[in-house]
């Protein structure tokens, strides 16, 4: 947008803009107790060490952004594999280190904090926030494809596939911009 008109302006304003949306996206998701504005600012970092060539604080930086993994294991992959297709191992090596470690250290602090992820009514806590006497409180909206779907009688072996196309396309067009893409920033 900046490239094709001259908007924001290249003063004052466009500082305003950016710290107003900034400042917005901070407050609802510190008003929803979420994360968003740190992981934003992480990635942010990353984007910035990897255009300067800070490697070691790109890699540890990689990592410490997949502490919220549900949300960042994507982008992180996308940065690590852009990486690796330009022959930069070093901050693909710390990252793994510092990944490795912190996995290490969660271990030693909270022994078999992983196995509540597997348990059978963990998609229950997911779907549902019960009160004191068990029933449900309050009903979360699932939105994923899978629920879209099914919202116009798509299931089966029919969502299956139409899940599959998307997956395949996604990961095709993932591919085709990590090989001919230029500069990350």
């Amino acid at each position: 947008l900046e490239k094709s008109m001259d908007f924001p302006q290249k003063d004052w304003r466009r500082w305003g803009i950016y710290l107003l949306v900034t400042f917005v996206f901070a407050w609802s998701t510190w008003g929803f107790e979420q994360v968003g504005v740190l992981i934003f600012f992480m990635l942010t970092l990353t984007l910035l060490f990897v255009e300067g060539g800070k490697w070691n604080a790109a890699g540890a930086s990689l990592a410490l952004l997949l502490f919220k993994p549900n949300i960042t294991a994507l982008p992180v992959a996308y940065i690590l594999t852009w990486l690796i297709l330009r022959g930069k191992w070093k901050p693909v090596l710390v990252a793994s280190g510092v990944l490795s470690v912190m996995l290490l250290l969660s271990v030693a602090i909270s022994p078999n904090w992983y196995l509540a992820m597997i348990q059978p009514d963990k998609v229950t806590g997911l779907s549902h926030t019960l009160d004191s006497s068990g029933g449900v409180e309050i009903s979360r909206y699932n939105t994923t494809l899978m629920d879209f779907l099914s919202a116009y009688d798509i299931t089966g072996s029919a969502a299956n596939i139409i899940y599959a196309i998307v997956v395949i396309l996604g990961a095709i067009t993932v591919l085709l911009n990590l090989y001919y893409s230029g500069p990350i920033l």
